[in-house]
């Protein structure tokens, strides 16, 4: 996600976690520029995604399980005094490939479109970079 940005960009059900990282911020990048970060990030979880109804805030959770997930975000959301709704759950699946493969049947997994089963959830529209503005008074204002 962007910290001026109340979208996200999230993929998973990649080989690695390095290519998730890789294409999560690649995505965030070119919608909005510098500045995107992964703010989550595991093996087999599901993460859940909830927007305050206010103010707009997003926040998550996760948890081993899609219900766990969206308890976990709400209880943030609560914790916080945030009236929240669920924007979206991501579940990774588990890759099961032998533990025996050779560097070269790896890189072909890696490699190869057809075995590709990565899935993403980028915002298909412009993003809007909210720019955060600060005020001060002088000295003389404030007395």
């Amino acid at each position: 996600m962007h910290p001026y940005a109340g979208d996200v960009w999230a993929t998973w059900n990649h080989r690695t976690q390095e290519k998730s990282k890789e294409s999560a911020l690649t995505a965030c990048t070119q919608a909005i520029g510098s500045g995107c970060q992964i703010v989550v990030n595991g093996w087999n979880v599901s993460v859940a995604i909830a927007r305050d109804r206010r103010d707009n805030m997003v926040l998550y959770g996760w948890g081993d399980n899609p219900d766990n997930a969206q308890s976990n975000v709400l209880k943030v959301c609560k914790d916080k005094n945030y009236d929240c709704g669920i924007v979206n759950i991501f579940t990774s699946e588990p890759l099961i490939q032998p533990a025996n493969f050779t560097p070269i049947q790896q890189q072909f997994l890696e490699t190869n479109p057809a075995l590709d089963f990565s899935k993403n959830y980028f915002p298909d529209r412009s993003v809007l970079r909210v720019k955060p503005v600060s005020t001060s008074k002088s000295k003389e204002q404030k007395q």
